[in-house]
């Protein structure tokens, strides 16, 4: 389940507009970030999968009990030539028990650590917001569907 999907076209048009009006405002870095928790069908389900990402047989030597708590993994560099990352998280839910709490960032920064500036920002989140939604979706369902059916 996403969290108020219904208000996201218009968060994103009320953030485009307020760096209109401050298009003074030195921009380093932004980011669009989609989260969801999604509720798990069984207990083992939740296991199964955080054991598929992060194998416990790795960790047996080390500890009793492993278990995974946070799992991040970085497409870095960008894929599309941009400097910044594409940065996914997967956590146990703090929302849901038991649950899977997944998070993907689109972080996009100026080149050569130089501002983007607040019209570059506008144009680049408007671009960006579409198809950052799109790929957090796709990663939505593929890990999401993997414990809740």
């Amino acid at each position: 389940m996403c969290l108020a999907p219904p208000y996201f076209p218009q968060v994103v048009e009320t953030v485009c507009r307020t760096f209109e009006l401050l298009h003074h405002t030195p921009i380093k870095t932004l980011g669009i970030t989609n989260e969801a928790h999604y509720r798990s069908a069984t207990i083992d389900k939740w296991h199964t999968l955080g054991n598929k990402l992060a194998p416990k047989e790795d960790w047996l030597p080390f500890f009793k009990q492993p278990g995974m708590r946070t799992l991040r993994i970085e497409q870095n560099p960008r894929p599309d030539g941009e400097e910044g990352h594409v940065q996914v998280t997967v956590e146990p839910s703090l929302r849901i028990n038991p649950g899977v709490y997944l998070n993907v960032n689109d972080e996009i920064r100026g080149k050569g650590g130089a501002p983007l500036g607040a019209k570059l920002a506008v144009e680049k989140i408007q671009q960006r917001w579409p198809e950052t939604t799109e790929f957090s979706e796709k990663i939505f369902e593929h890990f999401g569907t993997q414990i809740v059916a």
